[in-house]
């Protein structure tokens, strides 16, 4: 547990994975998204990477009418067609991508919650078998073909442009140690519950008198 998050507790990583799936159905996400930012929920916060706390901070924009737009790709520039970039739906495409190859470098404009982005990229340096440099603001994450991250994150940054190119890791780079327990925060934590309420069926009159079992008898 890394109490510098301020974590209360520590959870296992598959029970936050699973609670990520679910808010990001309860959100309007397809199943296949939804899977998809579990697993990068998952490599977050096994990384001590406020995964969670982005999660939930994206699908709090959304709901309140934030929009994205479909993705455009075009001489190394990827950009939405009319408003900013879904992390997901761009990392699930990254990835996917890498086995056919990728530029050496491309810039993906106006990605909301940049560091959503990081577990695809990882996940691309490894199909590649080469390092992956991305930068953001004053923030550079690095990550490495064998599957390891050197970086702060950049977990603060709503919406930005995000450099990705293939680039060595320096000697220097810090690698981040990996966990197997997710020290996010209540308060993100309960957001995500919020939106994982929302898949869950409203109770019917039948399923209630089913389950009030023994208090319900009929004696005629």
């Amino acid at each position: 547990m890394d109490s510098a998050r301020g974590a209360d507790v520590s959870h296992s990583l598959n029970e936050v994975g699973a609670l990520a799936r679910k808010a990001a159905r309860g959100a309007g996400m397809s199943w296949g998204l939804a899977e998809d930012a579990a697993r990068a929920i998952r490599w977050l916060e096994a990384r001590g990477l406020a995964g969670a706390a982005a999660l939930a901070a994206y699908l709090v924009w959304r709901d309140r009418g934030g929009m994205v737009a479909p993705l455009e790709v075009h001489s190394g520039l990827w950009r939405g067609m009319d408003g900013p970039l879904c992390p997901i739906a761009v990392g699930a495409y990254l990835s996917d991508s890498a086995a056919a190859g990728l530029p050496g470098e491309s810039t993906l404009v106006s990605l909301r919650k940049p560091l959503l982005i990081v577990p695809f990229a990882a996940w691309a340096a490894e199909e590649l078998g080469r390092d992956i440099k991305l930068e953001c603001g004053d923030e550079d994450v690095w990550l490495g073909r064998g599957g390891d991250a050197y970086c702060a994150g950049f977990a603060e940054i709503d919406e930005a442009d995000v450099s990705l190119r293939q680039e060595e890791v320096p000697g220097d780079a810090m690698r981040r140690e990996v966990t197997t327990r997710c020290a996010a925060e209540r308060g993100p934590l309960e957001v995500l519950e919020g939106f994982a309420g929302r898949t869950y069926a409203p109770a019917t009159e039948a399923s209630r008198i089913a389950g009030a079992g023994a208090g319900t008898s009929d004696n005629d």
